[in-house]
């Protein structure tokens, strides 16, 4: 069975690149909104429903237009007492999110564009402890959205701001004149993005205005749309085709909140898997254990840490992780495609073998709730403040000391000490990760993780004790020095080199001309020399 089954059936590659390009533009509507959880189980109506319920209060003047109907009921009862039956249709006080919302508030977008009314999207967002940022008033725009958060524009406002609500036919015909920042702002996104609808109607007639004007002024450059829906008709799908929009139809059996839900969890999983082939790594050594099968054992060592420690982290406490044979890294050892920030935490968080997490940080506590449900996958929590009370309190918390040149030491010994408790078997874990894969003939991941064994294992052997201080000799001096110490001859040195030539081509994506039988004859000749190297039981320092 395939990782992706109703991606690889009904979306187009390109789109899937949009995705990891960050090129989506999701715009959400009331659809979504159907999937939440209320208490006696009634779905939320979408706006057709809304339409029909307003309509049921005005007698003979109902239509079916739900617009129409929106309309007059304002005009009938006021203002106000449209908005207080909005938050009672819409089940402000008791409805929560259901799996769909889950599973599409996973994807990491940087804007998601919506015209519903509720509150859901923000809910579910703070329970997956996500920073995000609703934007209903053009001066937010004015000052700029926020970067490395989920930017919600609610297009049509929400029931807690009736002054920004876009209900009524004069609202509609109002929008564009009275709100032209954010018209244009949204114009902006679609002459640049791939708008992608989810739950949506064509009838909002702002954003048939706004995609018109799009159309009529790019022509044939105009971006794509798409519309995703579940089980559509033949005459959706042609009414959706006349406005330039193509509807990706998910036409299997199943309740639609859960069919959304598995589309939402593969295009997650998707992202996250492509992010982690696609990024520019600083080193080959991160670059190979991030793009090892996702479920293998690596050696990656998160850390999430304000930038005012910077300096901590990478003079105090890297070189002595890297002692211990982890690879040490940050988000900002990587560029993901398209400036991805979100995804590219959740790709690190969730494939690295510890996690270091400051919680201080704005995305501290998220970036520890990533990591649940990731077998193996160990958490330690660092505070500069004696007197913090962990959110977390089942996970080992260091408190370091930035004031004085001691207690930074301490600090970063002390560090290096909870990694050891927590992983105490690092480098026979990676031993038994490498036999496992080349066990299983998966020559590239065990030849990835091998060469990165070899040289932690050398640097251990040579010098000991002082490991940390071995990171800063180049790896070219590391060999003529485990030469002139007859740890190993010219033979094994030239079988190393050979293999890592062929692990920088793999982790570098030069897989074109490198033949399956070359990576399992690089992955033997690793192996060859990690029995040698672990048959020397004591460093030669």
């Amino acid at each position: 069975m395939p990782d992706f089954p109703l991606l690889d059936r009904y979306f187009p590659e390109t789109l899937l690149q949009d995705l990891v390009d960050n090129r989506w533009l999701p715009i959400v509507g009331a659809g979504l909104s159907r999937n939440a959880v209320t208490p006696d189980g009634q779905a939320i109506p979408d706006w057709a429903g809304l339409g029909r319920e307003m309509g049921r209060h005005l007698g003979e003047q109902a239509c079916d237009n739900a617009l129409e109907n929106i309309s007059a009921f304002a005009h009938r009862f006021s203002r106000v007492v449209l908005v207080e039956r909005l938050r009672e249709m819409i089940r402000v006080n008791d409805a929560r999110p259901g799996e769909a919302h889950r599973s599409f508030c996973t994807l990491g977008f940087d804007v998601v564009v919506t015209t519903n009314f509720d509150f859901l999207l923000e809910q579910q967002y703070a329970q997956l402890q996500r920073p995000h940022h609703p934007i209903l008033d053009e001066y937010q725009l004015a000052i700029g959205v926020s970067r490395g958060v989920t930017n919600i524009l609610k297009l049509h406002g929400d029931v807690n701001h009736p002054a920004h609500l876009v209900a009524t036919e004069d609202d509609y015909e109002k929008f564009v004149v009275q709100r032209p920042l954010m018209a244009t702002y949204l114009a902006n996104l679609l002459i640049s993005r791939t708008a992608v609808l989810v739950g949506y109607s064509l009838d909002d007639p702002d954003f048939r205005l706004i995609w018109r004007v799009v159309t009529e002024r790019l022509g044939t450059l105009r971006r794509p749309a798409y519309a995703l829906i579940v089980r559509a008709s033949p005459t959706e799908v042609a009414r959706y085709a006349r406005r330039g929009v193509t509807v990706i139809n998910i036409d299997e059996a199943g309740a639609y909140g859960d069919l959304l839900a598995q589309v939402f969890d593969e295009l997650h999983r998707y992202l996250l898997e492509k992010l982690a082939q696609r990024s520019t790594y600083r080193t080959d050594d991160s670059a190979g254990q991030l793009r090892l099968p996702e479920n293998t054992a690596n050696n990656i060592c998160f850390f999430e840490f304000p930038n005012s420690h910077q300096w901590f982290y990478r003079d105090y406490v890297f070189p002595l992780v890297a002692q211990e044979g982890l690879v040490p890294l940050t988000a900002d050892d990587v560029v993901a495609p398209g400036d991805q920030i979100i995804a590219k935490l959740e790709m690190l968080v969730r494939r690295a073998q510890i996690v270091i997490v400051d919680i201080s940080t704005s995305w501290g506590e998220a970036a520890v709730k990533l990591t649940w449900g990731q077998e193996g996958v160990k958490v330690i929590l660092v505070t500069t403040h004696s007197a913090s009370r962990s959110p977390f309190p089942d996970l080992p918390m260091v408190m370091v000391d930035l004031d004085k040149e001691e207690s930074v030491q301490a600090s970063a010994q002390a560090l290096v000490r909870a990694i050891q408790r927590v992983q105490p078997r690092l480098n026979e874990d990676m031993r038994a990760e490498f036999e496992r894969l080349y066990a299983n003939a998966e020559y590239a991941s065990a030849l990835v993780l091998g060469v990165g064994l070899i040289e932690s294992l050398l640097r251990r052997l040579l010098h000991g004790a002082d490991n940390a201080s071995s990171q800063n000799v180049r790896l070219r001096a590391l060999m003529d020095e485990a030469l002139r110490r007859e740890v190993w001859g010219e033979d094994e040195i030239a079988e190393y080199e050979r293999a890592r030539y062929v692990r920088n081509r793999y982790v570098h994506g030069d897989h074109q001309g490198v033949a399956a039988v070359e990576y399992r004859t690089a992955a033997a000749g690793v192996r060859r020399l990690l029995e040698l190297l672990q048959r020397r039981e004591h460093p030669l320092a």
